[in-house]
């Protein structure tokens, strides 16, 4: 709940991904011994929602979206839709993730977000990213799904903005999934590596990734 009141775009991300979590873990959730927690949860929840809910009355709500939003701000011969659109794949684009970040993308006016010439990962972790997931399909497709919706919503934070392409600050919430998976991966492919090498094998596999 706190995170409502952190940053703007947590508004836009908790509510859904919060759906989300119900749907994937709905068997969990909603059994006997859990529904008491689940009713807390939802209750605190809701009381901590009731100050954001006020300022609806107010129009203090939305305030900051109507300066960012590109179907505010829109240039009149300008389709917002495609705009939205071009917006979301830009957050998957390679430039983006591992070439060049948010300050070398096309139009990007502020380049205080990203260090120059490179991404927001390190190239090394596109393999590490491939890695856990497939070690997620063939253990736990659970985790993956959560990480999967994760990173479907990751870039609600800018998309909908005047911006023309990914932008850091705004989808920061996409570090995670990608960490966790990057970790997995390290993991997954060090224990490989050692399971099929000898006592020389797995030093050496492990003073590989440790380099990571």
């Amino acid at each position: 709940p706190i995170s409502f009141y952190s940053y703007f775009p947590a508004r836009m991300f908790i509510p859904l991904f919060s759906l989300s979590l119900l749907i994937i873990f709905h068997k969990t959730i909603f059994i006997k011994k859990h529904v008491r927690t689940l009713l807390l949860t939802c209750g605190l929840l809701l009381i901590t929602s009731i100050p954001i809910l006020m300022s609806l009355s107010n129009h203090t709500l939305l305030r900051r979206w109507q300066q960012v939003s590109i179907f505010s701000n829109h240039a009149p011969n300008e389709n917002p839709v495609a705009h939205v659109a071009n917006n979301y794949l830009s957050h998957f684009s390679p430039e983006f993730l591992f070439i060049s970040g948010d300050s070398g993308m096309k139009g990007q006016a502020i380049t205080r977000h990203s260090v120059r010439g490179f991404g927001e990962l390190y190239l090394i972790q596109l393999p590490l990213i491939l890695a856990g997931f497939y070690f997620l399909l063939t253990k736990d497709r659970r985790i993956l799904s959560l990480l999967t919706v994760w990173l479907l919503l990751y870039p609600l934070g800018s998309m909908f903005t005047t911006d023309t392409s990914a932008q850091a600050t705004r989808s920061i919430i996409g570090v995670v999934p990608l960490t966790i998976l990057s970790g997995l991966g390290t993991w997954y492919l060090v224990k490989a590596s050692s399971q099929k090498a000898g006592f020389l094998g797995k030093i050496t596999a492990l003073f590989f990734f440790a380099l990571l």
